[in-house]
């Protein structure tokens, strides 16, 4: 578990509190919705979009992104796919607080490793 859990539910939270603030201007994208210290890190395939997920008045369409999200999952991260298929069932369901209490699981559990697998800005590379 990440050293500091309670920022990566507050991170979590504040993206599903979004929701009930106006909805991201048209066009917004993964970065510009990043939480401030996080950088524009890269998201796993099938990562659905936080600001728009949050936003979003049913959680049905979170669903396929989260299956595929279960079945890209990187080596090293254990329990990935078992709490995105919850969090998909949950969307199949229409259960918010359900997809919710998956998002938060996995990223109370992963965002420390993923940071850490993914740093910010990116290392530079020799372009020799």
């Amino acid at each position: 578990m990440p050293a500091d859990r309670g920022a990566a539910r507050r991170d979590t939270e504040a993206l599903f509190a979004a929701r009930d603030a106006a909805a991201p201007e048209a066009g917004a994208t993964r970065d510009a919705q990043a939480p401030v210290d996080a950088g524009p890190r890269p998201l796993p395939e099938g990562h659905p979009n936080p600001a728009l997920a949050a936003s979003a008045k049913s959680v049905l369409p979170l669903r396929e992104g989260l299956f595929t999200l279960g079945k890209t999952a990187p080596a090293g991260y254990p329990y990935w796919e078992s709490m995105a298929v919850d969090g998909a069932e949950a969307a199949r369901r229409g259960d918010r607080a359900g997809v919710r209490a998956s998002c938060i699981a996995c990223h109370e559990r992963h965002a420390e490793h993923w940071l850490r697998d993914h740093p910010w800005p990116p290392p530079a590379t020799d372009a020799h």
